[in-house]
């Protein structure tokens, strides 16, 4: 009887311990979908930045000129 009761026992610590790493990896996959998501807006937002840094060394360049002709 004691035998049994351990054996209750530890198949519940079992379920209980693999329910709570669960748990835990599903919350582990949402702020891994969190931070994809923030990463992809940085991407995004780098790439906006890139192109008008281009358009500002395009203007510039373009003054440049302006003023080498002078």
């Amino acid at each position: 009887m004691y035998s049994e009761a351990l054996q209750v026992l530890d198949a519940n610590t079992v379920k209980y311990m693999v329910e709570r790493q669960q748990e835990e990896i599903a919350k582990q996959k949402n702020q891994i979908a969190q931070q994809e998501g923030k990463i992809a807006q940085q991407k995004d937002e780098i790439e906006s930045l890139k192109k008008a840094q281009e358009r500002k060394d395009a203007e510039i360049a373009r003054l440049q000129a302006l003023l080498d002709k002078r």
